[in-house]
């Protein structure tokens, strides 16, 4: 699995914060599954902090995505 850092866009919550379905690269992902879920903090020249989810889409493509808690 290849690492991209780029935006996507959240489109649907499930439970008011789990990922129901996003946006990347104009097209509309369906979460099925959450399969993963952690909280990273380091520090480099500031804190970061994210959470991150492991997601299994209905066409089954496999994503780890991630909200920047600074930034939200």
């Amino acid at each position: 699995m290849a690492w991209i850092d780029e935006p996507i866009a959240l489109l649907e919550k499930r439970y008011n914060y789990q990922p129901r379905a996003f946006l990347w690269r104009g097209r509309r992902h369906a979460v099925y599954a959450v399969e993963a879920r952690w909280v990273a903090t380091w520090r480099l020249w500031q804190r970061i902090e994210r959470t991150y989810w492991r997601v299994r889409c209905q066409d089954g493509d496999l994503y780890d995505i991630y909200q920047d808690l600074g930034a939200n």
